[in-house]
C-alpha cells in the first residue's frame, strides 16, 4: 500500500520529513509537495508525530505540581 502525503519542499530537499499532512495546508500551499510513502514510513512519522507532543497527564504534572500529592490525600481519606 502507498500513502500520498503533503511535505514542505525544504523537507523534501533535506530528507528530513518535519511535518507533514494528508491534505495541501492553505494558506502556503505554494511550499509544499506531494510525496508517496510506503505504509511502514507512514507509520514511523505518525509515530514519531505522537512521542514529541506532550500528553496532557505530562501537562498537568509540569503544571501542576501538588496535583497528585493531592489527589492521593483525598483519594483514600488518609
Amino acid at each position: 500500500m502507498k500513502i500520498l502525503i503533503w511535505i514542505k519542499k525544504e523537507d523534501a530537499i533535506s530528507g528530513n520529513i518535519t511535518e507533514h499532512h494528508i491534505q495541501c495546508p492553505q494558506p502556503g500551499y505554494q511550499n509544499y509537495i506531494q510525496v508517496i510513502i510506503s505504509q511502514d514510513e507512514f507509520v514511523r512519522l505518525r509515530d514519531k508525530a505522537l512521542d514529541t507532543k506532550e500528553t496532557y497527564p505530562d501537562f498537568a504534572r509540569k503544571h501542576y505540581h501538588d496535583l497528585d500529592k493531592e489527589f492521593d490525600e483525598t483519594a483514600f481519606g488518609d
